[in-house]
């Protein structure tokens, strides 16, 4: 028990208890890895995500994604953000691969599978098709049969 109502004055079920306090059930971290950390109410979140879903296109929408993205960093990958904004840099927001500007504006994260070692971002297309290749000795021999395939019919 912590709190006698939920911080979030547009909450629409506060789910007080008998005692006029809400149970921890009632919060959650926002993001794993989270450097803040605050709890948020549940409901509440449940509730900006339905209007955030009815607007999928809104900043708001990319700006969460994008947080939730990096938050995951340190987890999936062994990257700091600092490390992730570096990279970032150096490709200049680009994909490694095609060199267009992502769509949804989150470069996905191309790591080798067999040593988790991260290669660099790429788009959604770039790293598909990389890993339909897959990422060890015999996936480059197939990319390179592609390329002579693709070379070879044009």
């Amino acid at each position: 028990m912590i709190a006698k109502t939920c911080s979030n004055p547009k909450c629409v079920n506060p789910r007080k208890s008998k005692s006029g306090f809400l149970p921890l059930t009632h919060f959650e971290k926002r993001f794993p890895g989270d450097e803040i950390g605050k709890s948020v109410c549940k409901f509440c979140m449940t509730c900006s995500r339905v209007k955030r879903l009815s607007n999928p296109k809104s900043t708001v929408h990319k700006d969460v994604r994008y947080k939730y993205h990096r938050s995951k960093l340190v987890e999936s990958y062994g990257l700091t953000k600092e490390a992730f904004e570096n990279m970032m840099s150096i490709q200049r927001g680009v994909c490694a691969i095609c060199g267009e500007v992502c769509k949804s504006g989150i470069l996905s994260i191309d790591h080798d599978h067999t040593t988790g070692k991260v290669r660099g971002l790429l788009c959604r297309q770039c790293n598909s098709g990389l890993g339909f290749f897959k990422s060890d000795t015999r996936g480059n021999q197939l990319l390179f049969k592609a390329l002579n395939y693709l070379k070879g019919s044009s």
